[in-house]
């Protein structure tokens, strides 16, 4: 019976596994949060990233200024809608207020606002040209099925964009189209936060 041992036993054990936190981990626990949360008032208009970080204690500000690229780059998001181009261009600004290298952050943030300019763009053109598409070749079956279906009956009307399948069809591509911009988007988001 002295064997078994209760959850709380167990989770003691593991907890000793782990050992003591190092100095950077406490730094990242004790900080982290506050620089979150000043990340997240600068995109609401609350805060003012680089004061903070001057005010700030010396041995707080790399853990800080972690906190908050995460949470800036985490809002970089494609141009799909005026919200996410409005968030992606604060948070491109709060970068550039953090960065310890402005000139290769602002060389990185040319090349990022060329992707979503292109994204807008001819990126415009190909999802409405790929939406066409879609739209007529799933069109096209549903005809057919209701040609099989009715045979030499008129075949009636059928709202093509708002069926089900059409709609996953398209999210699919839609998926396949932007994940080539997302793919790029990361890369771009990876050497953020390095260069922050």
């Amino acid at each position: 019976m002295s064997e078994i041992k209760s959850a709380f036993e167990r989770a003691m054990e593991r907890v000793e596994k782990l050992g003591q936190p190092t100095e950077e981990e406490r730094g990242r626990w004790k900080y982290g949060p506050e620089g979150q949360k000043l990340a997240a008032g600068y995109l609401r208009g609350q805060a003012n990233l680089k004061a903070a970080l001057a005010s700030a204690d010396e041995k707080a500000r790399p853990y800080l200024k972690e906190a908050m690229a995460e949470v800036l780059l985490a809002n970089l998001s494609l141009p799909d809608n005026e919200a996410a181009k409005n968030r992606s261009n604060l948070a491109i600004d709060g970068l550039r207020e953090i960065a310890g290298d402005k000139r290769k952050v602002d060389g990185i943030m040319a090349q990022l606002r060329n992707i979503f300019q292109h994204y807008e763009t001819q990126g415009a053109q190909q999802r409405q040209q790929a939406y066409q598409q879609v739209k007529e070749n799933f069109g096209r079956m549903v005809r057919q099925a209701a040609q099989r279906q009715y045979g030499n009956a008129p075949v009636p009307d059928v709202d093509v964009e708002g069926h089900p399948q059409f709609q996953q069809e398209w999210h699919r591509v839609l998926g396949q189209i932007n994940s080539q911009y997302e793919k790029v988007l990361e890369e771009y988001k990876e050497q953020l936060a390095a260069a922050v």
